[in-house]
């Protein structure tokens, strides 16, 4: 039995949507980045 890809499923509209969300997601992840320090320090 096959599955159904469900990326394939997805509308114009929903891709949109979808695309927003990982661009905000990326600023939240970008934002929360501390700086750290190399181990040989």
């Amino acid at each position: 039995m096959e599955r159904k890809n469900m990326w394939e499923q997805y509308t114009d509209e929903q891709n949109s949507e979808l695309e927003q969300l990982c661009s905000r997601y990326k600023e939240c992840l970008d934002t929360a980045k501390i700086p750290t320090r190399s181990r040989k320090e």
